[in-house]
């Protein structure tokens, strides 16, 4: 059962959802609010934020205090490559950076979030480029097994997008022949809530109420990532991809709650790993809304969120 306040935080979030269902602000307008909101939020203590690039792509590293506080990757050091979420049209590292800074805290390694093109000016396949070349650009810096991937709806479809092409014998990206694939795999993938059936299948996708979710706000977003594509593409829809294609996927943990409207299919995505042999664990909250750990900082259930990552980490 939810705690209290989340149940607080949630009757919150539909009025305000109800109050302002007929403004139809700019996708400028929204990224600017997401932003604010994100900016809102602590940062988590004695960690240092740093502005870099990889490979032209902007990335900014989040350190925990545990940790040297510098950019250059120690021999074995550990590392989590973030993509964050935003429906891929708002979202940044100022929306997301006090929550990816609270993985950095918690779990005591530095993480790299990476800035990525965001449509509708940049459809795809522009953001899950910016993505593969960050990571082929981290792999020069470490080794594949230092890394774990993670990333939040939208970010958790372009993560599993990126593993699938790492799969794909067939990938030349950021100067990098991806031939021995075992090499260049990532040890872990830990998933928020991944968007990954832009073909919005599944029930719940219109007849869950989640507070955070429009489906009118999907659908636009759809529109504007997807132009003249094949929305079954397992690139756009991982949902899709097929047991070959998943088959050596690795270890994998999905965070989701029950009032997420993205349940549904990534209870598919789920067996579908399965059926593929992947290790995946497919972690069901009660109660909770989309991406719950944007707020995990001042929930009840904050504490478990996160030690239940912690334990997915113990051995990484």
């Amino acid at each position: 059962m939810a705690s209290i306040k989340s149940y607080l935080i949630r009757l919150y979030l539909h009025y305000t959802k109800i109050k302002n269902r007929h403004k139809k602000p700019s996708i400028q307008v929204q990224r600017k609010v997401l932003d604010a909101i994100g900016r809102k939020n602590p940062v988590a203590p004695d960690t240092k934020i740093v502005q870099a690039s990889g490979a032209g792509i902007p990335i900014t590293w989040i350190l925990p205090k545990n940790t040297d506080q510098n950019t250059t990757l120690l021999s074995n050091e550990k590392v989590i490559f973030y993509v964050h979420g935003g429906g891929f049209r708002i979202g940044s590292v100022q929306s997301h950076k006090a929550m990816v800074s609270q993985l950095a805290h918690q779990t005591g390694k530095k993480v790299m979030m990476v800035t990525y093109r965001l449509s509708p000016e940049f459809p795809f396949p522009y953001g899950l480029d910016d993505v593969m070349c960050a990571y082929c650009w981290l792999l020069q810096q470490t080794n594949a097994q230092n890394i774990i991937l993670a990333g939040d709806s939208a970010g958790g479809n372009l993560i599993i997008a990126l593993v699938l092409k790492l799969l794909s014998p067939l990938t030349p990206k950021g100067g990098i022949e991806i031939a021995e694939i075992n090499k260049n795999l990532p040890s872990k993938v830990l998933l928020f809530a991944p968007w990954v059936d832009l073909g919005m299948n599944s029930k719940t996708i219109r007849t869950f109420f989640d507070p955070l979710l429009r489906v009118s706000d999907l659908e636009q977003a759809v529109k504007d990532y997807t132009i003249n594509q094949d929305i079954k593409n397992p690139y756009i829809s991982p949902v899709y991809a097929s047991k070959s294609q998943l088959e050596g996927f690795p270890p994998t943990l999905i965070q989701i709650g029950t009032l997420d409207r993205l349940l549904g299919e990534n209870k598919i995505l789920y067996q579908n790993m399965l059926s593929a042999g992947v290790p995946v664990k497919f972690s069901i909250w009660q109660n909770m809304i989309h991406v719950w750990q944007f707020i995990a900082h001042i929930l009840p259930e904050g504490e478990k969120t996160w030690a239940e990552i912690k334990e997915f980490l113990a051995d990484f």
